[in-house]
């Protein structure tokens, strides 16, 4: 049953070029005061269960 209008996931492609490409540069927005401390708290948490 193939429904109207939807694609087939077999027929995606992902082109890792067209993705990555430095063509389109994007404007970095830097973080906020929240998302730094977000950041450092989950990267400190990921350091404690390294051995």
């Amino acid at each position: 049953m193939a429904m109207a209008g939807r694609t087939s996931l077999s027929k995606r492609e992902w082109d890792a070029e067209k993705e990555f490409s430095a063509k389109e540069k994007k404007a970095v927005v830097p973080l906020t005061a929240w998302e730094k401390l977000a950041q450092v708290l989950l990267l400190s948490n990921e350091l404690m269960f390294v051995d």
